[in-house]
């Protein structure tokens, strides 16, 4: 992990965020000063001293709550999380936050009081034997416990990073997560306290002489320079709070690879935007030329062949298994949390596609979301018409549910077919009267088997994936005799009354374009919370394709951010 690297991307967020940080840090900054010019004493210490100090640190520490909170969200989740509610409001997830930074500074203090008698009786059995051997030995163990404490406190710290981002974890598990970086974050923790201390001296530079004198003479220093140093202590310890803070954030965002592998903040120009796209143009027709595409047989390995184009991203696992009696596949990330679940269902006109087919999707979504993800087999047309697929995919459901899976931290998604089918689905659960998940996402949704949108004859030159022509056929041996108006068949058709938050992803070039704004349409009749989001030069399901596509990556983002939001 770059270090000097790092420092400047730490120093890039807190400028390009600084009047976030003024609104969060001012009030608790100045609650800090006004206790500090309050209770700020030039007597000699006595235990009433002490206990005033300890409860002004506790008292500062309540104050800057708030501002840590928000802060840590923003870094980890982005800015339009931190929007949803106001700052100085504190869920029970976050007081749990406080509880781990408590028991943290607690353990580090423990920790620290144990190392100085450790380390004093070390140096006081050397001064005995040579004065110089103990003052030598005294700048070593400083400086080494100086390093040691950094590297403890680094590596605990990540648990705050982990609970802000709604993963409460052991201290254990934050100390095994951050075990690459141990070193990297003292180095960073060390070259920026060293900088707050260089410029607090700076800053201090009219009253160390008065300390200096005082100190010769054995006397108390000036009430005034005392004060001074306080009020310059508080005001650098805030600012180390705030760069220390956002390094254990940035650091188990790297090491979660979540919104900041993705970029989804990040816009992308027109001219990257269609170089990009004529790549992926270059790469499908490529594929495609060698390709055989002669039987159903045929287009399922070119289908799991197309979705295998790209390697999966490092460290995530990948594991078969069945659920509900369906066969499946289970795509997990490091960051994954235990609990929390996404069930893809993955597209393929209904004929093709595979837990294989959409394995990086689901990685990718994995990363994002930082929840497992179940790409189901469902089974396929046209030897298993309609509406076989969705009574699969309810058992699917029913079988995560009967595992213990909470409602509340479960979602659906799926893109093409699939994204028809998270409907469908929803709507025959809604009907066996199941839990309802927390959220359902839609990429590219097919959910018009009639295909008599208007964008099916007004896209068709620009999305190189989807073809009327070839929906039309898809949906045939789908639905074999059954009714393209049937409301499962076109989701879009039903009363969708009741449905978790959805969000509906889709390109401005494809061809589904109209069954994605018909899906909205319906939901919001219904009062149904849908985001509809509309992908300026984005074709069918440009989320298969984010190793080519910056959009395919932010888009991915922001389907983590949609859930997490819903989780939370």
């Amino acid at each position: 992990m770059p270090v000097f690297l790092t420092i400047k991307q730490i120093l890039a967020m807190c400028w390009r965020e600084r009047l976030v940080a003024l609104k969060f840090g001012a009030i608790p900054l100045a609650i800090n000063l006004i206790l500090v010019v309050a209770f700020a004493e030039a007597a000699a210490p006595t235990f009433a001293s002490y206990a005033t100090n300890v409860a002004v640190s506790l008292v500062s520490i309540l104050a800057f709550a708030p501002f840590c909170v928000a802060w840590y969200r923003m870094v980890l989740l982005g800015k339009s999380d931190i929007e949803l509610r106001p700052v100085f409001t504190l869920t029970g997830r976050e007081f749990r936050f406080f509880g781990w930074t408590l028991m943290i500074s607690l353990l580090a203090g423990l920790t620290s009081v144990i190392a100085i008698f450790v380390g004093a009786g070390i140096v006081i059995g050397l001064s005995a034997i040579s004065p110089i051997l103990g003052v030598i030995a005294g700048f070593i163990m400083v400086a080494a416990w100086g390093v040691i404490w950094l590297w403890i406190l680094s590596r605990w710290s990540i648990a705050l990073a982990m609970t802000a981002a709604g993963d409460p974890a052991r201290l254990q598990t934050a100390w095994d997560l951050s075990k690459p970086y141990g070193w990297s974050m003292v180095g960073m923790q060390s070259i920026m306290a060293s900088a707050i201390v260089f410029f607090s001296i700076i800053c201090l530079a009219g009253v160390i002489p008065d300390l200096v004198a005082a100190s010769r003479a054995k006397i108390e220093p000036p009430a005034s320079a005392l004060l001074t140093v306080n009020i310059v202590a508080s005001i650098g310890g805030a600012i180390l709070l705030w760069l220390t803070s956002t390094m254990y954030a940035l650091v188990y965002r790297r090491i979660t690879q979540g919104p900041a592998l993705f970029g989804s903040h990040t816009p992308v120009d027109e001219i990257t935007r269609t170089a990009e796209m004529e790549t992926f143009r270059t790469f499908l027709a490529n594929f495609r030329s060698n390709t055989k595409k002669e039987t159903t047989a045929d287009f399922r390995e070119a289908m799991d062949k197309l979705g295998n184009s790209f390697p999966m991203p490092d460290l995530v696992t990948v594991r078969p298994d069945t659920v509900g009696g369906i066969s499946g596949c289970w795509y997990v990330a490091p960051s994954a949390r235990q609990n929390y679940v996404v069930i893809y269902i993955h597209g393929g006109g209904f004929t093709v596609g595979s837990s294989k087919s959409h394995g990086r999707v689901a990685a990718d979504l994995s990363i994002a979301t930082n929840a497992q993800v179940l790409v189901i087999d469902y089974a396929l047309a046209p030897e298993h018409p309609f509406p076989r697929a969705i009574d699969e995919c309810v058992e699917a459901l029913k079988g995560l549910l009967s595992l213990g899976f909470h409602p509340d931290r479960m979602a659906l998604a799926g893109d093409s077919a699939g994204g028809g089918l998270v409907i469908s689905t929803l709507l025959k659960a809604r009907e066996q009267s199941l839990p309802r998940p927390a959220a359902a996402v839609c990429l590219s949704p097919w959910v018009n088997l009639a295909c008599d949108g208007e964008t099916y004859e007004t896209k068709k030159d620009d999305d190189p994936i989807a073809t009327h022509a070839g929906l039309s056929a898809a949906a045939s041996k789908y639905l074999g005799e059954a009714n393209p108006k049937d409301i499962l068949a076109s989701p879009y058709l039903a009363d969708l009354t009741g449905l978790p938050p959805l969000l509906i992803q889709v390109g401005s070039c494809e061809v589904l374009l109209d069954d994605a704004r018909r899906l909205a349409n319906a939901a919001k009749s219904t009062n149904v919370d849908v985001t509809l989001e509309e992908w300026p030069g984005m074709i069918h399901n440009w989320h298969m394709f984010a190793e080519i596509l910056t959009d395919g990556r932010r888009a991915n983002a922001r389907i983590g951010e949609f859930l997490r939001e819903r989780w939370a």
